[in-house]
C-alpha cells in the first residue's frame, strides 16, 4: 500500500469519544481520487490506552463544511466498520480498511465537498488511544506495519 501525505486526514490523533479526523480532503481541489474504482479509508492504531470493556469503529464520512479541516457540517456516513473491542486493537495492527465506491451519481454527484474519517468510539473507550488515518486506492493484503525509526517526508 502506498501512502500519500496529501490523503492523510489524521496523524496520531488521540480519541476518547466519537470524533472526526483532524483534517479532511477537499473534493473540489483538482486531483484524481480514483473516480470509477473503489477507494479505501484506512486506519492504523499508533498508541493504546488500557484495554478494558471499550469499543471503537471507523467511518468514512463526507460533509458540506469544515472548520480548520475538521468536517462539522452536513455530515453523511459513506461507509462504516463494525465496532471492535478495544482489546482486539493493537499498535501497528494491520490497517483497518473501509472500502467505498465513489459513484459519480452518489457521493460525487451531491453537494458534499469534504471527505474524512470519524472515529466512532463506543462505550467505555479509555484515554490514551491514538490513530492515524487516510485514503488510498490500492490495498495490499500482505501489508505489514513495523516501526522504522525514521520518516520519509
Amino acid at each position: 500500500m502506498l501512502l500519500d501525505k496529501s490523503l492523510l486526514v489524521s496523524e496520531d490523533q488521540g480519541i476518547t469519544a466519537t470524533e472526526v479526523s483532524e483534517d479532511s480532503i477537499d473534493l473540489q481541489q483538482a486531483r484524481d481520487l480514483g473516480v470509477g474504482g473503489p477507494l479505501y479509508g484506512w486506519v492504523i492504531c499508533t498508541a493504546i490506552g488500557t484495554p478494558g470493556s471499550g469499543t471503537c469503529g471507523f467511518q468514512v464520512i463526507s460533509g458540506t463544511g469544515h472548520t480548520d479541516g475538521v468536517i462539522d457540517a452536513g455530515i453523511v456516513v459513506v461507509a462504516t466498520t463494525p465496532q471492535t473491542a478495544d482489546d482486539n486493537i493493537t499498535v501497528g495492527m494491520h490497517p483497518v480498511f473501509i472500502p467505498f465506491n465513489p459513484d459519480p451519481s452518489g457521493l460525487w454527484g451531491t453537494a458534499q465537498r469534504y471527505l474524512g474519517i470519524r472515529y466512532n468510539a463506543g462505550v467505555n473507550l479509555p484515554a490514551g488511544w491514538k490513530f492515524t488515518a487516510g485514503f488510498t486506492c490500492a490495498v495490499d493484503a500482505s501489508v505489514r506495519i513495523y516501526p522504522s525509526g525514521f520518516a520519509v517526508l
